[in-house]
């Protein structure tokens, strides 16, 4: 029975051995400071990519025996015989019997899902990767928890009515006549791009986001556009109006 891989690791050799490697290999690692033990290797890119990094995975012997001794990021030193022959730094760990902090790894195992549903969105969503192609360089998707934060204070500092923002509960606000207005009217540089809870938000730059307002837009019946500083807020809604307001910090 193939056993499966307990880590994933980026391999750095030293001597004659880098030139000599095969599917299988099996040195021997000091997984913790008194502590050798055997592990097969299986490489993701050998021959292949030889200026990039070599990564694979590790299939330890008898990993019950020596629990809770790997991180992200440990550096574990490999041997044939009494020589070194290079080195195996953690990237991920598959078995949670050798994570020294579990909490730990089953909070980036979280990440890690949240992150790969995020993409299924955005695959699955053809106006919004058009968006983000759009945008380009000038577009950071923020990762699920610097999302759940930003959206959370949007809703807690914007006020909202059953069309749209309730903009007669904001101290300053204006109606914009042509989308070029924005930049006298706005004193943001940086702003959140918001659609809705379920989909991605987005950090741009007041510019580029006006340059492809269209793509923008496309992407759900409503947008906001959130300063980054959570002092301002933009509304393109849904019947073509854009309005754009202070958020009164005062009295939120």
């Amino acid at each position: 029975m193939q056993l499966k891989p307990d880590v994933e690791a980026i391999f750095e050799f030293i001597g004659s051995r880098k030139d000599k490697l095969y599917e299988g290999y099996r040195p021997a690692h000091l997984i913790h400071e008194n502590y050798l033990t055997s592990g097969v290797h299986s490489y993701y890119n050998l021959g292949v990519d030889t200026d990039k990094e070599l990564k694979g995975t590790i299939t330890f012997i008898s990993p019950e025996a020596y629990p809770a001794c790997l991180w992200i990021g440990k550096q574990i030193t490999m041997y044939e015989g009494k020589t070194v022959v290079g080195h195996a730094t953690i990237t991920n760990i598959f078995n949670s019997i050798l994570c020294e902090n579990k909490k730990e790894y089953l909070e980036q195992l979280k990440k890690e899902n949240q992150q790969k549903q995020m993409q299924k969105k955005i695959e699955s969503n053809a106006l919004l990767s058009e968006c983000i192609i759009a945008l380009g360089t000038g577009g950071k998707l923020l990762v699920q928890e610097e999302k759940n934060t930003v959206y959370q204070v949007f809703k807690e500092k914007v006020p909202f009515n059953s069309y749209g923002v309730d903009w007669k509960q904001l101290k300053l606000f204006y109606r914009i006549n042509q989308i070029e207005d924005i930049y006298g009217k706005s004193k943001g540089k940086e702003f959140y791009i918001i659609w809705c809870n379920k989909l991605p938000i987005i950090k741009s730059d007041i510019v580029t986001i006006i340059s492809n307002i269209d793509d923008v837009c496309a992407v759900e019946f409503d947008t906001w556009l959130f300063s980054v500083d959570y002092d301002e807020v933009i509304e393109f809604h849904h019947e073509g109006s854009i309005m754009i307001g202070t958020v009164d910090m005062e009295n939120k």
